[in-house]
């Protein structure tokens, strides 16, 4: 009966011993989870906003070189008048 009792005993001591491993185990794996989701959210922020920023990049230099085709234009419409007012 007492050895019954002794193994008992022991096979529950094991039981905890087993039980606070696979505790720790997945605590670790949960935090490496954490992290794993962590660096994914991360990257899809900076992705989006350096995506906004290239869009802000575009927009700007569409204006820009909008506003020097016009200066273009321009400069070249005042050539051509200059050249029929100094040829007349």
């Amino acid at each position: 009966m007492q050895d019954r009792l002794h193994a008992v005993e022991r096979e529950r001591a094991v039981a905890g011993a087993k039980a606070i491993e696979e505790r720790r185990r997945r605590k670790i794996q949960i935090i490496a989870e954490g992290l794993v989701l962590f660096a994914l959210a991360a990257g899809m922020i900076g992705t989006t906003i350096g995506l906004l920023q290239a869009r802000e990049q575009r927009n700007l230099a569409d204006k820009r070189y909008e506003q020097l085709t016009v200066a273009n234009a321009n400069t070249e419409n005042d050539v051509l008048l200059n050249k029929n007012l100094t040829n007349s």
